[in-house]
């Protein structure tokens, strides 16, 4: 058993001579690969598991999956060479080479499918299961990234809080599958907006954060200029009824020979200048400036 467990976990071939303990060290990997899925499928059902408990559990499977591959293909070649290089060869080896095609068919299979799985436990993990967009988690990673490429020299940046204004009163009064389809509709039309290199991500609620690398505040302000008439053209149908939104921006750059600000702090100052902008009437955008210190 312990030569089974190298070749699933370290893709190491085991050197069998005799056919039929060859057929026997396959059919014994492929069972505990059965066991490995077999835990992976009863894990995806437990609703109390969390997507990263299920990628904890996905990652070494599929190793041990592709692992296994690698080793079944070294033996099924072996035995591919053998029935070239010997004439009359003995009816257990072609035994061994028929089973050994049907187990890695199935295996391949398997592989492919845990993949797929792994794929979409790797996507859950990093965006909103809503939106579509990242999640708070891994766009709060990138404007650390971003912070730490600014202070090693690289070109100032501007983060933007995007907030749906009047929210509340829209889930209050078109219901709450109305609210998430507006959330829906905003997230496209961020993405739509957006450079290959900006990012965007829910930060919470109704409220989105964009990251937007290379560029200071005339551009952030160009920028925030379309994005604000793009928000207004945004008209969703539900039940008979075309609801328009529209958002409030607060912007906040960094810069790489300015103050060393942290991520919390950064934000902070972006929190404050979309405060300004909601209590100037919403709908509009405002940029960070030093009198809005006050502001909590």
């Amino acid at each position: 058993m312990a030569e089974v467990h190298h070749a699933v976990t370290e893709s190491r071939p085991v050197a069998i001579q005799d056919s039929e303990d060859q057929l026997k060290f396959i059919e014994d990997c492929f069972d505990v690969l059965k066991r490995d899925l077999s835990a992976f499928e009863n894990a995806m059902e437990d609703p109390d598991k969390s997507v990263e408990d299920l990628r904890a559990i996905a990652r070494p499977t599929v190793t041990r999956f592709k692992n296994s591959l690698t080793v079944f293909d070294t033996h099924l070649r072996e035995l591919r060479k053998k029935l070239d290089e010997v004439e009359d060869l003995e009816e257990l080896d072609r035994q061994s080479i028929a089973v050994l095609d049907t187990l890695t068919e199935e295996l391949q299979k398997a592989y492919r499918d845990l993949e797929i799985k792994n794929r979409e436990l790797a996507y859950a993990a990093d965006h909103d299961p809503l939106t579509g967009a990242y999640n708070r988690r891994v766009i709060m990673e990138m404007l650390e990234r971003e912070i730490s490429r600014c202070e090693r020299g690289g070109p100032s940046f501007c983060i933007i809080l995007v907030d749906l204004d009047h929210f509340k009163g829209v889930n209050d009064t078109y219901g709450h599958s109305a609210g998430d389809e507006i959330l829906k509709a905003l997230v496209t039309a961020l993405k739509n907006s957006i450079r290959k290199i900006d990012v965007t991500g829910r930060y919470g609620g109704e409220e989105f954060l964009l990251i937007l690398p290379r560029t200071g505040l005339e551009g952030a302000t160009q920028f925030a200029i379309r994005l604000l008439n793009t928000v207004r053209e945004i008209a969703v149908e539900h039940e008979d009824k075309v609801i328009k939104v529209t958002a409030s921006f607060g912007i906040a750059d960094y810069q790489p020979n300015g103050d060393r600000l942290s991520s919390k702090k950064l934000l902070i100052r972006a929190d404050q200048a979309l405060y300004n902008a909601k209590n100037s009437g919403r709908n509009c955008f405002k940029i960070w400036e030093p009198s809005m210190r006050g502001f909590k």
